[in-house]
């Protein structure tokens, strides 16, 4: 029998947490201190599933002057960001079911369109390089960088704005792998944002060339000055930045089905450097190039290949550029080591796997 709205109103605490029956393995459960939420239990493959849907009701925040109404609409978008690069695999937030006394029904239009199980951030298992496994007890891992104030830092906001990009770059890739490439350089120029800026390391020789000149004018130190706060070494930056965060044990791994098809430290820098000159292309020259890095169910991580196109710089770019698959694996795993080093994140533990010396089968 279907739990009438005046049984769910008017329910009372207990000692001890009891259930209130809707039907069909529906329920309210009702805590001791008074909060009623909604749980469904149901079978999947024999093995018995609990979901929860959140609070039955609770009270709408009392207007009143200076009374501030908090509002988490985007929480779920924060902490979806977070898991995405923790698992390696997509994670979407659907809004908020009820909040602050309002109602809303989840969007769930991303469901609508089908997703290729043999890529590795939708395949269901781990993945090769910081391979956590796939299950929610992992959180542990980064709840002091969701959950602790303490722990608020530059770099801490470095990590989830790389993040909020990461995962907005696994949403689009499927659909548009040009979209998702952009995506992802941006989320290693906000990482690059970590690395200060060194003049010596990050200006090439000509640069430095010209502000030595102008130091030794009358006013140059002035205009030296002005003129560095415009360069500041974007491009190098970002560079040395992916670099340092990726180290040897990386090129050890692979998640393409071909070693040779894998991503290799002695190019390393030169197709990093290329990718973003690839962003840079795309802007100046509008050039699509989404057929080009697009990922396959062989996984290759770097081109095989020499791009035909009219453009011969454009052409030569594409060659050097990491695939979206590539990019997409040296991005998460950059993110990581950031955390790992620098804000607490704990995955020294985490077990081998069979992908890391040798390649995955063939699909």
């Amino acid at each position: 029998m279907a739990l009438k709205e005046l049984e769910a109103r008017y329910a009372s605490k207990r000692s001890k947490d009891y259930k209130l029956a809707d039907g069909e393995g529906l329920y309210l459960l009702v805590r001791p201190n008074g909060s009623k939420l909604w749980r469904f239990k149901y079978r999947f493959d024999g093995k018995e599933k609990l979901l929860s849907f959140g609070a039955y009701r609770t009270e709408p925040a009392r207007k009143a002057p200076g009374v501030i109404v908090p509002n988490y609409e985007n929480a779920g978008d924060f902490v979806a960001a977070a898991l995405s690069v923790l698992f390696g695999k997509r994670f979407d937030a659907h809004g908020p079911i009820e909040m602050s006394g309002r109602y809303g029904v989840p969007d769930m239009t991303r469901f609508a369109a089908p997703v290729d199980p043999a890529l590795p951030f939708n395949a269901g298992r781990p993945r090769v390089d910081y391979p956590v496994p796939l299950r929610l007890a992992e959180v542990r891992r980064i709840s002091g960088l969701l959950l602790d104030p303490a722990s608020d830092s530059g770099e801490l906001a470095i990590f989830h704005g790389a993040a909020a990009f990461y995962r907005r770059a696994l949403q689009a890739v499927e659909d548009d792998p040009e979209m998702a490439y952009l995506h992802l350089i941006t989320a290693g120029e906000i990482l690059s944002a970590a690395t200060p800026f060194d003049e010596a390391r990050h200006l090439d020789d000509d640069v430095r060339e010209v502000l030595a000149t102008l130091r030794g004018l009358g006013d140059g130190d002035r205009m030296a000055r002005i003129l560095l706060a415009r360069l500041h070494g974007i491009k190098r930056r970002f560079v040395d930045t992916i670099t340092d965060l990726v180290d040897d044990g990386f090129f050890q791994r692979t998640e393409a089905v071909e070693r040779y098809a894998g991503s290799r430290r002695e190019d390393f820098a030169r197709r990093i450097k290329a990718a973003y000159d690839l962003r840079s292309q795309h802007v100046h020259t509008g050039y699509e190039f989404g057929h080009w890095v697009e990922p396959d169910r062989h996984g290759a991580e770097v081109q095989l290949g020499n791009p035909v196109v009219p453009d011969k710089d454009m052409a030569k770019v594409l060659k050097w550029a990491p695939l979206v698959a590539g990019l997409e694996r040296v991005i998460r795993y950059a993110i990581l080591t950031l955390g790992v080093r620098r804000l607490g994140i704990h995955l020294d533990d985490l077990p081998e796997t069979q992908a890391a010396t040798e390649p995955p089968a063939p699909v």
